[in-house]
């Protein structure tokens, strides 16, 4: 029992650290353009 909560508990870190990658990947690749933008415009 206390083994299958754990394999449940890591399941759900390694979807959470997958979408956080995803998100913090996007989120760089999407505010880039407009950093350099503004790094351009000084």
């Amino acid at each position: 029992m206390a083994v299958d909560s754990f394999d449940g508990v890591l399941f759900l870190l390694q979807n959470l650290l997958a979408v956080g990658l995803v998100w913090g990947w996007l989120g760089i690749s999407g505010s880039l353009p407009l950093f350099l933008k503004g790094f351009n415009m000084v």
